[in-house]
């Protein structure tokens, strides 16, 4: 039982490591969505809010990302950041988390973003990842407040 937590423990504390060395790699300069406004961008939207959060938060975020959703080599546009990030607070150990610390955290796990250009961003996720959480697409949903908001 020792030697289990003793791995547990040291691969926590790696994790940890790993972390913190990241956010002195990994700064991101996103422009702010035409859209919105600068100030809730760097609130809400900015990837960089994800070394924001506790390093526990970071843990358990960037582990859901990790585990649970799968890469593919297509972005899938069925699903947004905002969507997903939603769904890591319903998991058993997730929370609430901005938008932006979600963006940041997938960033940080090697996915691809796409729609960058906007608040709501697409990865390069598996559909398979949201069909184990009952989830159905929501590509018309998203798409569909985009066009009435303007």
């Amino acid at each position: 039982m020792n030697k289990a937590k003793d791995y547990l423990d040291s691969s926590r504390l790696e994790l940890l490591e790993w972390l913190k060395n990241a956010q002195a790699k990994h700064v991101w300069e996103f422009k702010c969505p035409v859209y919105e406004d600068e100030a809730t961008f760097k609130d809400v939207d900015d990837p960089n809010l994800f070394f924001k959060l506790t390093s526990n938060e970071q843990m358990e975020l960037f582990n859901w990302c990790v585990t649970v959703m799968v890469k593919t080599q297509a972005i899938n546009h069925n699903h947004t950041s905002y969507g997903m990030k939603h769904l890591f607070g319903k998991a058993p150990l997730g929370f609430y988390v901005t938008n932006g610390a979600f963006k940041g955290a997938m960033l940080l796990a090697g996915f691809t973003a796409s729609g960058i250009e906007s608040n709501n961003w697409n990865f390069n996720v598996s559909e398979k990842s949201f069909k184990s959480y009952g989830v159905r697409p929501s590509y018309i949903n998203d798409r569909a407040k985009y066009f009435v908001r303007r």
